[in-house]
């Protein structure tokens, strides 16, 4: 029988141990979360992993064991990383009972995506609201009841108890929240204690959004309209200050539009009520020549200044259920000395 010498150091030497292929594979794990976490794409993390084995390959194995090309990445990534995430956070979910869904479309080259997100408070450290992904919907019908369909799927899926939903959190279109058939209606069928903020006031007797959304538009495509508008702030000697746009969906902006708005308010009703300009819209030039819309810009201005710090303090990474606690009852406070207090003609 022919014998056959073993070259045990050539096999010691290529063999990893268990202990330093876990080391590795944890480094590359981490590597990969790193740069998901921060937008990197596969093919800059493939070009990061061959830097680093070779500036770090004679002073560390695990550098020197690397490899994390661009195809490796991409298994890491939705393989290992994204369904251990989901499972920890669908954990979290369920042991905070309670639970507020998220959704909203948005395109990456000719695909529609709608991503599904939960907000909770998380048991884990401090007691605080968080905010996760749960599912990535590939779908190109945009119709409420598809959405609604796709959005019950991924909650069962997920395991999530619907009777723990107490919110939905998304644009405010006719498709999303609209009060015959939408998204939040098909929603109320399921969950009866289902609420929805509006946006709108009963009292008011000018809508204000339609008002804004109006006047910024007259001007937004015409330069000649602008620079007639310009001749107005020259004659009270004024700056020129562009108006900020709202967007219906965007709320938050109501009070930036209007803050920009009241300070020249004077040259730009001037140029609505010009009876000698055939091309002002007759609906802006009855928001202008109506003293009232004045004092509800001035009274909402007063109002949204508490209410927008608040909010932008609401929308933090994180938050504490007492700061959440200590913020919404500053805010009733403050807003119930508002009705206790005379406001005066210019209110602020």
């Amino acid at each position: 029988m022919k014998s056959f010498s073993i070259n045990r150091q050539l096999i010691t030497s290529t063999m990893t141990s268990n202990k330093a292929s876990e080391e590795i594979a944890a480094t590359e794990g981490a590597f990969v979360y790193h740069g998901g976490k921060h937008g990197h794409p596969y093919s800059s993390q493939q070009c990061t992993t061959n830097v680093i084995k070779t500036i770090f390959s004679s002073c560390s194995a695990i550098a020197k064991s690397m490899s994390c090309g661009r195809i490796k990445c991409a298994f890491i990534a939705v393989n290992v990383l994204a369904p251990y995430l989901t499972r920890k956070v669908l954990t979290e979910v369920k042991e905070a009972s309670f639970y507020s869904t998220m959704f909203d479309a948005s395109n990456k080259e000719n695909t529609k995506f709608f991503p599904v997100f939960e907000q909770y408070f998380s048991k884990f450290g401090v007691k605080k609201v968080v905010i996760r992904i749960i599912d990535l919907i590939d779908n190109a019908d945009k119709s409420a009841t598809n959405i609604f369909e796709n959005l019950m799927t991924a909650i069962k899926k997920s395991g999530l108890p619907l009777e723990g939903l107490t919110s939905i959190g998304t644009d405010n279109t006719n498709v999303n929240m609209d009060n015959t058939h939408s998204v939040y209606t098909l929603f109320l069928n399921q969950i009866e204690n289902l609420f929805k903020g509006k946006w709108d006031h009963q009292q008011l007797t000018a809508d204000i959004e339609r008002f804004l959304m109006m006047t910024y538009a007259h001007f937004s495509r015409s330069a000649n309209r602008v620079e007639e508008l310009n001749s107005y702030y020259e004659f009270y000697e004024q700056d020129f200050h562009v108006l900020i746009k709202y967007i219906k969906i965007r709320w938050i902006l109501l009070y930036s539009s209007i803050e920009r708005l009241l300070p020249v308010y004077k040259p730009v009703k001037d140029y609505f009520t010009d009876q000698s300009n055939d091309e002002i819209p007759k609906k802006s030039q009855k928001h202008f020549q109506s003293e009232e819309t004045l004092y509800i810009l001035t009274f909402l201005y007063h109002v949204l200044f508490e209410i927008q710090k608040t909010n932008l303090k609401l929308q933090k990474e994180s938050i504490t259920a007492i700061d959440l606690y200590r913020l919404i009852t500053s805010l009733q406070y403050k807003l119930k000395q508002c009705l206790d207090t005379f406001f005066g003609i210019q209110c602020r």
